[in-house]
């Protein structure tokens, strides 16, 4: 999806072209899809996110879910 909105963030991408994006102004997490949209609570921003997701670490006003994500493929390395 186009990145047109100022304070629209994107966290990461899937394979699918799903993201995980942030709205700065409303402070909001959302999954889009070009035809899908659905908002989402940090946690399942979280739980989308996987070893095989672009995850995009550093993106502004997401330190939470970058030391969320990171903590989640830790432990997920660890037990494979």
């Amino acid at each position: 999806m186009a990145n047109d909105l100022p304070d629209r963030r994107v966290h990461a991408v899937f394979q699918d072209g799903g993201e995980i994006v942030r709205y700065d102004r409303a402070g909001k997490w959302w999954y889009e899809r070009d035809d899908y949209r659905r908002q989402l609570s940090l946690n399942e921003a979280v739980q989308f996110v996987s070893d095989e997701s672009q995850w995009n670490r550093g993106v502004p006003g997401g330190r939470t879910f970058d030391s969320r994500v990171a903590r989640k493929l830790e432990g997920s390395r660890r037990m494979s």
